[in-house]
């Protein structure tokens, strides 16, 4: 959260006991930046794993100022890209089950450490937002704003979402100041939100004493 709001990277620092020598913790940076690859090169890091731009990292306690001197320094003069970057753009019409898994198994295919496509939506409108979790989640019902232009505002409730975007790990503000009854466009990743219920197999005893099947549940 930290990170998507001044657009830095962050690391948290915590430990497991005030008789512990050391300091371990969590990092996150920018889309485009391997804050694992800067940590590794961190003379005051005891050690940097994870992926490169979410990770985990430690230093000694006695060491805690020489290593916020030494990662302030050399961030010092870097530049950070708050550019928007996309893969594709569609507009919400366009969007169904078949072009997601067409998209995301060419990017998962495509070979090591590519991320997934993301993909600009334009002229989404918000029909609904909540709070989900701990309250640091936000989820928004949406639909194409053209669904809105012959209708009045008081039957904005009752528009059938066509899309649910969601942002994780975001600050209380965000959500109150995220638009609601709006026109906007969004930037993300798509996925379909698929479940399966399962149950075990079954004999069927009527005329078919041998026969089993198993049973699915979408």
């Amino acid at each position: 959260m930290i990170t998507e709001k001044f657009n830095r990277p962050a690391i948290v620092f915590g430990h497991k006991s005030e008789e512990s020598p050391q300091y371990t913790g969590s990092y996150r940076s920018p889309d485009g930046f391997s804050m694992l690859e800067f940590l590794e090169n961190v003379e005051q890091a005891i050690f940097a794993g994870g992926h490169p731009e979410a990770g985990g990292t430690g230093c000694w306690k006695n060491k805690l100022n020489d290593f916020k001197d030494e990662v302030n320094t050399k961030l010092e003069h870097f530049k950070f890209n708050s550019d928007l970057v996309y893969d594709f753009e569609f507009s919400i019409e366009d969007i169904n089950e078949q072009l997601i898994h067409s998209i995301n198994s060419f990017f998962r295919i495509s070979g090591k450490d590519f991320k997934p496509a993301k993909v600009l939506v334009r002229d989404v409108f918000t029909i609904k937002k909540d709070a989900l979790g701990s309250g640091d989640t936000l989820k928004s019902q949406l639909c194409s704003v053209s669904h809105t232009w012959f209708i009045d505002e008081e039957e904005y409730a009752d528009l059938k979402p066509e899309m649910a975007a969601m942002k994780f790990r975001i600050f209380d503000d965000f959500i109150n100041e995220f638009p609601l009854h709006q026109t906007i466009d969004i930037v993300g990743t798509l996925s379909v939100n698929e479940y399966m219920r399962y149950r075990p197999v079954k004999r069927l005893e009527e005329n078919q004493p041998n026969f089993y099947r198993r049973l699915f549940y979408f």
